[in-house]
Protein backbone atom coordinates (compact mmCIF):
# COMPACT_ATOMS: atom_id res chain seq x y z
CA UNK A 1 0.00 0.00 0.00
CA UNK A 2 1.44 3.31 -1.32
CA UNK A 3 0.45 7.13 -0.74
CA UNK A 4 0.29 9.66 -3.56
CA UNK A 5 0.82 13.41 -2.68
CA UNK A 6 -0.16 15.51 -5.45
CA UNK A 7 0.96 19.22 -5.20
CA UNK A 8 -0.75 21.30 -7.91
CA UNK A 9 -0.58 25.16 -8.85
CA UNK A 10 0.70 27.76 -11.04
CA UNK A 11 4.69 27.97 -10.40
CA UNK A 12 3.93 31.79 -11.79
CA UNK A 13 1.05 32.90 -9.81
CA UNK A 14 2.14 34.23 -6.65
CA UNK A 15 -0.05 32.19 -3.88
CA UNK A 16 -1.48 29.02 -6.55
CA UNK A 17 2.58 28.02 -6.63
CA UNK A 18 1.98 26.63 -2.72
CA UNK A 19 0.77 23.05 -3.50
CA UNK A 20 3.92 22.43 -5.55
CA UNK A 21 6.40 24.00 -3.13
CA UNK A 22 4.78 21.80 -0.29
CA UNK A 23 5.28 18.57 -3.03
CA UNK A 24 8.97 19.91 -3.32
CA UNK A 25 9.67 20.21 0.26
CA UNK A 26 7.88 16.38 0.90
CA UNK A 27 10.05 14.93 -1.68
CA UNK A 28 13.13 15.94 0.00
CA UNK A 29 12.31 13.71 3.23
CA UNK A 30 12.06 10.49 1.21
CA UNK A 31 9.70 9.06 3.05
CA UNK A 32 8.66 5.39 2.29
CA UNK A 33 5.79 3.93 0.35
CA UNK A 34 4.87 7.70 -0.48
CA UNK A 35 4.76 8.95 -4.32
CA UNK A 36 5.38 12.49 -4.75
CA UNK A 37 4.03 14.06 -7.98
CA UNK A 38 3.69 18.31 -9.22
CA UNK A 39 0.55 18.89 -11.24
CA UNK A 40 -0.92 21.98 -13.18
CA UNK A 41 -4.15 20.84 -12.06
CA UNK A 42 -5.73 19.57 -15.14
CA UNK A 43 -8.41 17.04 -14.54
CA UNK A 44 -8.04 14.21 -16.88
CA UNK A 45 -4.04 14.20 -15.83
CA UNK A 46 -4.91 13.99 -12.31
CA UNK A 47 -7.33 10.97 -12.66
CA UNK A 48 -4.32 9.72 -14.46
CA UNK A 49 -1.72 10.33 -11.53
CA UNK A 50 -4.03 8.55 -8.79
CA UNK A 51 -5.57 6.04 -10.81
CA UNK A 52 -2.89 3.40 -9.32
CA UNK A 53 -3.51 4.42 -5.64
CA UNK A 54 -5.76 3.42 -3.00
CA UNK A 55 -4.25 6.19 -0.56
CA UNK A 56 -4.09 10.19 -2.31
CA UNK A 57 -3.54 13.43 -0.99
CA UNK A 58 -3.95 16.57 -2.90
CA UNK A 59 -2.83 20.35 -1.97
CA UNK A 60 -3.55 23.14 -3.35
CA UNK A 61 -4.11 27.18 -3.44
CA UNK A 62 -7.94 27.97 -2.73
CA UNK A 63 -9.97 30.76 -2.94
CA UNK A 64 -13.25 31.75 -0.79
CA UNK A 65 -14.44 34.29 2.13
CA UNK A 66 -11.73 33.11 4.39
CA UNK A 67 -8.72 34.51 5.77
CA UNK A 68 -5.52 34.65 3.89
CA UNK A 69 -3.46 31.16 5.08
CA UNK A 70 -6.73 29.27 6.33
CA UNK A 71 -5.71 25.79 5.82
CA UNK A 72 -8.51 23.90 4.66
CA UNK A 73 -8.93 20.41 5.02
CA UNK A 74 -11.95 17.74 3.15
CA UNK A 75 -11.63 14.25 3.30
CA UNK A 76 -13.99 13.42 0.29
CA UNK A 77 -15.13 9.83 1.64
CA UNK A 78 -17.28 12.05 4.34
CA UNK A 79 -18.28 15.58 2.31
CA UNK A 80 -17.87 17.10 -1.28
CA UNK A 81 -15.30 19.19 -2.85
CA UNK A 82 -16.42 23.27 -3.01
CA UNK A 83 -16.46 23.69 -6.30
CA UNK A 84 -15.88 27.43 -5.63
CA UNK A 85 -12.77 27.12 -3.71
CA UNK A 86 -11.01 26.37 -6.50
CA UNK A 87 -12.05 29.35 -8.63
CA UNK A 88 -8.12 30.42 -9.51
CA UNK A 89 -7.81 27.51 -11.85
CA UNK A 90 -7.30 28.48 -15.52
CA UNK A 91 -8.64 24.83 -16.40
CA UNK A 92 -11.64 24.40 -17.66
CA UNK A 93 -11.83 20.70 -16.35
CA UNK A 94 -9.77 21.40 -13.20
CA UNK A 95 -9.97 19.51 -9.84
CA UNK A 96 -13.45 19.60 -8.96
CA UNK A 97 -14.69 18.10 -12.18
CA UNK A 98 -11.99 15.19 -11.85
CA UNK A 99 -12.74 14.74 -8.86
CA UNK A 100 -16.60 13.74 -10.08
CA UNK A 101 -15.82 12.07 -13.19
CA UNK A 102 -13.61 9.75 -11.10
CA UNK A 103 -16.71 9.30 -8.61
CA UNK A 104 -18.76 8.72 -11.70
CA UNK A 105 -16.67 6.42 -12.89
CA UNK A 106 -16.06 4.70 -9.99
CA UNK A 107 -12.05 5.75 -10.12
CA UNK A 108 -11.69 7.45 -6.52
CA UNK A 109 -8.91 6.06 -4.48
CA UNK A 110 -10.05 4.75 -0.95
CA UNK A 111 -9.28 7.54 0.22
CA UNK A 112 -8.43 10.95 -0.82
CA UNK A 113 -7.71 14.25 1.37
CA UNK A 114 -7.50 17.46 -0.04
CA UNK A 115 -6.06 20.24 1.63
CA UNK A 116 -6.34 23.57 0.30
CA UNK A 117 -4.45 27.32 1.51
CA UNK A 118 -6.50 29.96 1.08
CA UNK A 119 -4.57 32.51 -1.10
CA UNK A 120 -4.28 36.10 -1.22
CA UNK A 121 -2.46 37.12 -4.24
CA UNK A 122 -3.13 35.07 -7.65
CA UNK A 123 -1.07 37.90 -9.82
CA UNK A 124 1.94 37.20 -11.58
CA UNK A 125 4.93 36.56 -9.57
CA UNK A 126 6.94 34.22 -7.95
CA UNK A 127 6.16 34.62 -3.97
CA UNK A 128 4.05 33.41 -1.53
CA UNK A 129 2.43 36.20 0.58
CA UNK A 130 3.25 35.58 4.40
CA UNK A 131 0.34 34.36 5.38
CA UNK A 132 0.85 31.60 2.77
CA UNK A 133 4.17 31.02 3.41
CA UNK A 134 3.55 30.37 6.96
CA UNK A 135 0.59 27.82 5.96
CA UNK A 136 2.50 26.34 3.82
CA UNK A 137 5.59 25.46 6.98
CA UNK A 138 2.29 24.36 9.22
CA UNK A 139 0.86 21.88 6.33
CA UNK A 140 3.76 20.83 5.67
CA UNK A 141 5.11 19.35 9.07
CA UNK A 142 1.35 18.23 9.41
CA UNK A 143 1.68 16.03 5.83
CA UNK A 144 5.08 14.84 6.56
CA UNK A 145 4.23 13.57 10.31
CA UNK A 146 0.53 11.91 8.80
CA UNK A 147 2.79 10.22 5.72
CA UNK A 148 5.71 9.21 8.83
CA UNK A 149 2.97 7.59 11.08
CA UNK A 150 1.04 6.07 7.75
CA UNK A 151 4.74 4.57 6.54
CA UNK A 152 5.54 3.54 10.01
CA UNK A 153 1.83 1.52 10.10
CA UNK A 154 2.31 -0.03 6.93
CA UNK A 155 5.72 -1.88 7.71
CA UNK A 156 3.95 -2.69 11.36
Amino acid sequence: MSVLVIGIGNKYRSDDAVGLEIADSLSECNIKNCTIQRSSGEGIALINLWEDFDHVILIDAVKSDSKAGTIHTIDLSKESLQTDFFQTSSHLFALPEAVQLAKTLDKLPKTMLVYGIEGKNFDYGTELSPEVLKAKIELTDRIKTELLELSFNILS
